[in-house]
């Protein structure tokens, strides 16, 4: 018997989107509203390359009151919003290749128009910009993720910070407790060394206590995110991949707030509730 000549079950009711994932968007430009409000009140502002890992662990810059921003998210913001072009020609103005990551492209023109400017975000910059960092953390994973912040550095005259996130052999033995602790140690070693990074150019000390209590509400979102994941093996699915990336944003850039933890206990539990009444994505799911 074919798919198509399989008698169908129990029809269920269906809804394309969850309500909780409409809300990213407002999560999204509140973020970078948030990011000029921290720069007017003279907290340090830190680019950062990716979300989370690539530059080091989300706790230590919260618990030294950084507020970190990252290019490579601003320049989706500038794609949808159709800012992006002029930035991407002034960075190939300046002799960067037209096949170099356009992601790079965007935050390297908008760099240079902000070094002209003094350290003023662009003309018509999507939700304000990003505000002038005070330093900078890059990583050593993709091709231009290391001299796309070297660049920065020398377009906004700030330091820059490089956190080594190279993947590990694929022939180690990671059952090798010696080779175990070998990683360890030089992980560990990468975040006391950017610590004393950001200690050293903020003036700043770090609140040990005030990191684990980021750390809990940092674990307590992945948890919920993680939940989401196994509700969503549930048939019919209750919950659109769709929604799933737009969800991300939290977990990405937001781990260690009370924000992310309520976004995804919300979340949580309407794709719980979807999955208990059987309303699933499409009327009929078949594969």
């Amino acid at each position: 018997m074919t798919t198509a000549e399989q008698t169908p079950g129990p029809r269920t009711s269906a809804s394309k989107a969850t309500a909780t994932a409409r809300k990213v968007s407002g999560l999204i430009k509140n973020f970078y509203v948030r990011a000029q409000e921290a720069a007017h009140n003279g907290e340090p502002i830190a680019w950062c390359m990716d979300g989370g890992a690539g530059a080091g662990p989300y706790e230590l810059r919260r618990a030294l009151g950084i507020y970190s921003i990252y290019p490579e998210h601003y320049a989706t913001v500038c794609a949808a919003k159709q800012t992006g072009l002029p930035l991407i020609e002034r960075a190939e103005g300046d002799g960067y290749a037209n096949y170099t990551c356009s992601y790079a492209r965007i935050g390297l023109g908008y760099a240079a128009q902000m070094q002209e400017l003094g350290g003023a975000a662009p003309p018509g910059a999507a939700w304000g910009g990003m505000p002038k960092p005070q330093v900078l953390i890059g990583r050593t994973t993709c091709d231009p993720g290391l001299n796309w912040f070297e660049a920065f550095s020398r377009y906004v005259k700030v330091p820059l910070h490089v956190f080594d996130t190279r993947p590990l052999p694929q022939e180690i033995d990671y059952e090798d407790k010696a080779v175990r602790r070998r990683y360890m140690d030089n992980y560990k070693g990468q975040i006391l060394s950017l610590l004393a990074f950001l200690e050293k150019h903020l003036g700043r000390k770090i609140d040990w206590d005030r990191v684990r209590e980021l750390m809990a509400l940092h674990y307590r979102a992945k948890w919920l995110w993680h939940g989401v994941h196994e509700l969503r093996k549930a048939v019919p699915v209750p919950m659109p991949s769709g929604d799933k990336f737009s969800c991300m944003f939290p977990n990405s850039y937001m781990l260690g707030t009370q924000e992310a933890v309520d976004f995804y206990q919300e979340l949580y539990d309407e794709v719980r509730e979807r999955a208990e009444h059987k309303i699933g994505v499409i009327p009929d799911e078949k594969y």
